[in-house]
């Protein structure tokens, strides 16, 4: 074990079977910026465990580069697509199953990006590594034009409301709306905004929360948005 680089945030425990231990920090998989995989971690060491096979040593290598940055990058599909933005890609859960590794992930793609050519590349890359990619399910990501007079209309609304200038944005997050034809995502959150939790808290967590005022000035604009719409689209 004395020829096993550990860092200091790692643990190793050796009692007839060798235990390495670490800890990482979750994000949403729609904001990774800012996490820390556990697994990316755990990966990058055992890579370089000389009680590994160089076979096993190769399975672990490819989460190590192929998960290392959040934008894909190390998968050779980083790509950025006007109005929708930048490429994400996140590792997620990782799991041994009947003796096979596995790591979940997830991507976070452009409207203008082909889906396809991305699997594909990102197969290839996998396979080099020892490793079978398997794509099970896609959600196709939708934009709206921000000068569509509808998005023009909520955008003033908000700004008129909030008090403040606004402007129409993507975000990584999926909605409902792409569900729905000629939809646009429409809440209370404001880009930028201070949360009022501490880091590590809040979204996606136990004690995710909302302020107050911005949920009474959502109702605001959800009813004078209604009434606007009828009057843009119903003429």
């Amino acid at each position: 074990m004395d020829s096993l680089a550990i860092p200091q945030d790692f643990s190793v425990e050796d009692n007839g079977h060798i235990v390495v231990k670490t800890a990482g920090k979750t994000a949403h998989a729609a904001f990774p910026e800012g996490s820390d995989s556990a697994a990316v971690k755990l990966a990058r060491v055992l890579a370089g465990a000389p009680f590994l096979t160089e076979k096993e040593k190769a399975c672990f290598r490819f989460p190590d580069q192929g998960f290392a940055d959040y934008y894909g990058e190390g998968m050779g599909i980083g790509f950025e697509g006007g109005l929708s933005g930048r490429l994400t890609l996140a590792g997620g859960m990782a799991r041994t199953e009947r003796g096979r590794f596995i790591q979940n992930f997830n991507i976070r793609y452009p409207v203008t990006a082909d889906a396809e050519a991305l699997v594909r590349q990102m197969s290839a890359i996998a396979g080099t590594y020892g490793w079978i990619l398997d794509w099970n399910r896609d959600n196709p990501p939708c934009v709206i034009d921000p000068e569509s007079p509808v998005v023009r209309e909520l955008t003033s609304l908000c700004c008129q409301v909030l008090g403040t200038e606004a402007e129409a944005c993507s975000m990584d997050g999926g909605t409902y709306a792409r569900k729905l034809p000629n939809a646009v995502a429409f809440g209370p959150g404001i880009r930028g905004q201070k949360k009022p939790c501490p880091p590590g808290h809040g979204g996606g967590q136990p004690d995710e929360c909302v302020k107050i005022e911005n949920l009474t000035n959502a109702m605001e604009i959800y009813i004078e948005a209604l009434k606007r719409l009828d009057v843009l689209i119903g003429g």
